[in-house]
């Protein structure tokens, strides 16, 4: 009989109080769980993967757009590479450090407003790359080929060496690269699963020839071309195994 209902106030507050905390407390409990699924969907960089870090100066989904940027930053003196994965992304440099490659960037934000560093990851597999004599030897000096042709990069930028001897180590370089690919490639020519990884050591050999008989015109802007393509290939090689 809703005539003999008396409304009381204080019993209703006690109620309400009790399914708010309760409320909070689901809440919050919830949030901790997300908070732990989240951590534990986290990508953890770790061993087994190599990162490679450029300068990018721009993104587009049209190859169009980013020919333009390329070749305009290529009249400058940069690379003007472009790296395709779902989009078209306008490398400048390659860096060995993500710390040199964002040094960079902070300096090219006034002229390219989109510039930023743009890695890329490839499988770190060193049982298996150091398993045999020759792949391994062949994995040892292109690493070694990659840090020398980015400091000499950076000499000749500096002008610390001129053309003639930045030439003369690039000539010394691809000698000691294609003795060590040479011996890479006898000891697997009958390996069709290593195909692809042939054709990535064989591109760096090219790479690497072509740039110690290059000409002085333009030189500053094809070595970072040459060095780009030489990571990007290095990096599909290790993708290999």
């Amino acid at each position: 009989n809703y005539s003999n209902y008396n409304f009381d106030y204080y019993q209703y507050k006690k109620k309400i109080t009790a399914k708010n905390k309760i409320s909070f407390s689901v809440i919050f409990l919830f949030i901790i769980l997300l908070s732990g699924l989240f951590v534990f969907l986290k990508p953890i960089k770790n061993n087994n993967t190599i990162e490679f870090n450029f300068v990018e100066i721009g993104c587009y989904s049209s190859y169009k757009q980013a020919l333009e940027l390329a070749n305009k930053c290529q009249t400058e003196g940069a690379a003007g590479y472009i790296y395709y994965d779902s989009n078209y992304h306008v490398l400048a440099n390659f860096y060995l450090t993500e710390t040199d490659a964002n040094s960079v960037v902070e300096n090219l934000l006034n002229d390219y407003n989109n510039s930023k560093v743009f890695s890329i990851e490839s499988n770190n597999n060193k049982s298996t790359i150091n398993n045999n004599e020759d792949l391994k030897n062949l994995n040892t000096c292109t690493i070694n080929t990659i840090n020398n042709l980015t400091n000499l990069s950076i000499d000749y930028d500096k002008n610390e060496l001129n053309f003639n001897q930045v030439k003369n180590k690039l000539t010394n370089l691809y000698e000691i690269f294609k003795s060590s690919n040479n011996s890479f490639l006898a000891e697997f020519k009958t390996s069709f699963k290593l195909n692809s990884a042939k054709e990535n050591s064989s591109k760096i050999e090219q790479n690497l020839l072509e740039l110690s008989s290059s000409n002085e015109e333009n030189f500053n802007q094809l070595f970072k071309y040459k060095l780009i393509d030489i990571v990007i290939n290095y990096s599909s090689f290790l993708d290999c195994f």
